[in-house]
C-alpha cells in the first residue's frame, strides 16, 4: 500500500511538472499513472480532468482553424467525464470535484446539446454542499451566460413556437443567474468577479437601472480595472 502510494505521488508530481511545461499528452498519462496506483485518490482524479479540460480547449481551437477533430473531441470528453463522474460518485461531498465536473460541460455547451443541464447540475451541486464559497456562484453564473448567448444566436435562426421557447428559456435561466449571483454577494459582498456577471446578466435582461448598479459595485472592488470603468461609461451613456 505505501509502495503504491509513493508511486502516485511521483507520477503526479511528473504530471503536474508536465503541465506547467505545456506538455499535456505526458500530463494526461503521467496522472492516469496515479490513479492507477491510487484509484480512490480523488486529487490525482481533479487533476486528470482538468488536464483532459485544457486538452478539449486546445482541440476546440484546433476545430477552429479548420483541422477535423471530432473523434478525438468526443473520446476525450468520454475520458474525462468517466473520471469525475467516478470521482464524485465516491466522494460527493467535496465541491471541488462537483466545480470540476461543471467547468467540463461548461466548456462544451456550444458544441453538444444538453451539456448545460449537466453543467448547471454540477455547480448548483457545488453551492449546496459549500454554500459559503463564493467562487461556485459565479461558475455557475458563467456557465448560465454562456449558455444565453449560445441559446440568443440559435433565437435569430429560428422561428414560430421553436423560436418562442428559446426565448423563454433564455429569459428563465437569466433570472436564476441573477438569483444566483445576489446569493454569490450575500456571502461575499466584496466579490468583483460576481457584480460583473451580475451586470453582464442584467443587460442581457435589458435592465439596465440593474446593470450600472452592479458595474458600480464592481468598480468599487476593483477600481483599477479599465475594462469594469469602460462596461460602467458605456452604460452611463446608453442610459443618458
Amino acid at each position: 500500500f505505501e509502495l503504491n502510494r509513493v508511486r502516485a505521488a511521483v507520477s503526479a508530481t511528473a504530471g503536474v511538472s508536465a503541465l506547467n511545461g505545456g506538455d499535456t499528452d505526458a500530463a494526461a498519462t503521467k496522472l492516469e499513472e496515479s490513479l492507477l496506483f491510487e484509484p480512490r485518490n480523488v486529487n490525482y482524479a481533479n487533476a486528470l480532468v482538468q488536464v483532459r479540460i485544457q486538452r478539449v480547449a486546445n482541440l476546440i481551437q484546433r476545430a477552429a482553424g479548420g483541422e477535423n477533430v471530432q473523434v478525438e473531441f468526443q473520446q476525450e470528453v468520454n475520458r474525462a467525464n468517466e473520471v469525475i463522474q467516478n470521482a464524485v460518485n465516491f466522494l460527493p461531498m467535496e465541491p471541488n470535484l462537483w466545480r470540476t465536473r461543471g467547468a467540463l460541460y461548461e466548456l462544451i455547451i456550444p458544441f453538444i446539446p444538453g451539456a448545460e443541464g449537466l453543467s448547471f447540475e454540477s455547480y448548483r451541486r457545488a453551492i449546496e454542499v459549500s454554500p459559503s464559497n463564493p467562487a461556485a456562484y459565479v461558475d455557475f453564473a458563467r456557465a448560465g451566460l454562456t449558455f444565453v448567448d449560445n441559446v440568443q444566436l440559435r433565437i435569430g435562426q429560428t422561428q414560430g413556437p421553436d423560436r418562442d421557447q428559446l426565448i423563454k428559456t433564455r429569459e428563465a435561466v437569466l433570472n436564476e443567474v441573477k438569483s444566483v449571483l445576489e446569493k454569490g454577494i450575500g456571502v461575499k459582498a466584496d466579490f468583483a468577479a460576481a457584480h460583473f456577471l451580475l451586470s453582464q446578466a442584467a443587460i442581457r435582461l435589458g435592465d439596465v437601472a440593474t446593470a450600472i448598479r452592479a458595474t458600480e459595485n464592481t468598480k468599487a472592488t476593483a477600481p483599477f480595472d479599465i475594462g469594469v470603468a469602460f462596461q460602467l461609461g458605456l452604460l452611463y451613456y446608453q442610459s443618458g
